[in-house]
């Protein structure tokens, strides 16, 4: 998110630039649909990622962790990674998930200006 990443101090971004972080989403998916009859997988994706990842056509820098998926910033001690992603993800611009009337029913999009998420959430009592 490029709010995020743009408030950041000069020096906090410069600590971040070239770290990776584990992306995982088994522990939230690990379970999720059992009373649906539904089976797990195995084994779910993980992935590692840029901390900080830099749009292919503009250039501008975007804070890119969240606290669904990032599980932590690798080659940091633990306790460091995780009190380094405690402020990111309580970081106010990082924050920016926002709901916009205009989108139908249980969609979304990125808001291309602000690399924000739009959300429309799932009325509820509909199919």
């Amino acid at each position: 998110m490029y709010a995020a990443y743009d408030s950041l101090s000069e020096r906090m971004k410069a600590y971040l630039d070239g770290l990776t972080a584990l992306h995982d989403g088994e522990p939230i998916y690990r379970g999720l649909y059992a009373n649906y009859g539904v089976a797990d997988r195995p084994a779910y994706p993980r992935a590692e990622h840029p901390v900080l990842r830099t749009h292919p056509v503009t250039g501008k820098k975007a804070l890119y962790v969240n606290s669904g998926f990032t599980r932590h910033i690798i080659g940091i001690p633990r306790d460091e990674s995780d009190a380094m992603l405690s402020y990111l993800y309580r970081h106010p611009p990082a924050r920016s998930v926002r709901h916009d009337p205009r989108l139908q029913d249980r969609s979304g999009l990125i808001d291309p200006h602000s690399a924000s998420l739009l959300l429309r959430p799932r009325v509820l009592g509909r199919i």
